[in-house]
């Protein structure tokens, strides 16, 4: 997959409401800037700097340890 399709699925999924509590939910405005040499992640105007974990399980451990993003997957159409 492109580097930019990454990065459009990366914004959608860091605005997506259904991932924020219920109870708590709050619009965040996300932007990549393009620089010189590479690309920046901004969340509400702020650089965001991606310390992701893969998976679905132990989400609590990985918040702990400071995580911020989560990438998830299942073999379910894997050739």
């Amino acid at each position: 997959m492109k580097l930019t399709n990454w990065l459009i699925l990366l914004i959608a999924l860091l605005t997506h409401s259904s991932c924020n509590n219920q109870n708590n939910i709050k619009q965040r405005k996300v932007a990549v800037i393009k620089t010189d040499t590479s690309y920046l992640l901004l969340r509400n105007g702020e650089p965001y700097y991606i310390k992701g974990v893969g998976g679905y399980d132990n989400l609590a451990i990985a918040k702990r340890m400071g995580a911020n993003s989560i990438r998830t997957w299942d073999h379910y159409n894997a050739r």
